[in-house]
């Protein structure tokens, strides 16, 4: 693609993610990577609603200025993903509003910020990480970043906002919508209990899509923490003993149905006394210390 057609696209995407409220002010800044090594950048100051195509700043491959305005102060974070994450084609960092909610909570997993709760956000976004807060253009935040290995192409900036990289600009803009909106779902839907995806349907997502997810020494206990909720079998373990629990303790009548016979033939019943198990499992997790 011509250089004169990304001046273009990241105008019209940085055009579109301000009328659609993602990013207001003149916060924000999106860069695109360049054949010869050097990359285009979004100018300090500048409203991605009114940004103009001669005047992006062109970096080269140090990310010094070559030409047009002086860069956003945030090179060294987009520089930082370039260097890590060698197949990064463009890099958005936005001040969404539900995302930078959610980089405030004290509950969230740096390693995973949000829980598995859609395909696509799974499909996009993989895992994505939280980073201690900096200032803005701190020179230390692409050290931060540095630390993540390249594990992650999307990050979450505590107390600031989101952080994506993709192949594309493209990918990059639609990634990190993916991402405002499932952190708007998690804020909605945070305290309900809310069904997310089970680890087996992520790792299903990950086979048939091809998807590399960030490795962890522990990788099969961040998959299941991630996932928002214990595996199938892991439920029906625990109703198993729960069931036999009752009976021997009088809990409830001996007359009433085995779970081990009433889960064969009732699936409303088995459904019920399982959601029951499930949120005693979750609440188990949720008071574990991290």
């Amino acid at each position: 693609m011509s250089e004169t057609k990304l001046r273009e696209d990241i105008c019209r995407f940085g055009r579109s993610l301000f009328e659609r409220g993602l990013t207001p002010g003149s916060s924000g800044n999106i860069s695109v990577r360049l054949d010869d090594g050097g990359w285009l950048v979004t100018p300090t100051n500048a409203s991605l609603g009114f940004l103009d195509p001669a005047k992006m700043s062109r970096l080269d491959g140090n990310g010094r200025l070559v030409s047009g305005d002086a860069p956003t102060k945030e090179v060294p974070l987009h520089t930082a993903l370039y260097q890590t994450r060698t197949s990064a084609g463009a890099v958005v960092h936005l001040h969404s509003t539900h995302s930078v909610a959610l980089s405030m909570l004290p509950e969230i997993d740096p390693r995973a910020v949000l829980p598995a709760m859609t395909a696509y956000y799974v499909m996009k976004c993989g895992q994505t990480a939280l980073v201690p807060y900096y200032r803005p253009g701190d020179p230390a935040v692409a050290d931060a970043i540095r630390g993540l290995a390249g594990k992650y192409s999307s990050v979450l900036l505590a107390n600031h906002g989101p952080v994506v990289s993709g192949d594309t600009l493209e990918a990059a803009v639609f990634a990190t919508e993916e991402l405002e909106e499932t952190a708007k779902l998690y804020l909605l839907l945070r305290g309900l209990n809310p069904r997310y995806l089970s680890p087996e349907q992520i790792k299903d997502l990950t086979k048939v899509f091809g998807l590399t997810l960030p490795e962890h020494e522990h990788q099969e206990t961040v998959i299941a923490s991630w996932s928002g909720r214990p595996t199938d079998a892991e439920v029906e373990a625990a109703a198993l003993i729960l069931d036999r629990a009752g009976r021997h303790h009088h809990w409830w009548p001996e007359s009433d149905e085995p779970y081990e016979e009433f889960a064969k033939t009732d699936p409303i019943a088995k459904s019920e006394f399982e959601g029951i198990v499930e949120q005693m499992l979750l609440a188990a997790a949720k008071a574990k210390p991290r």
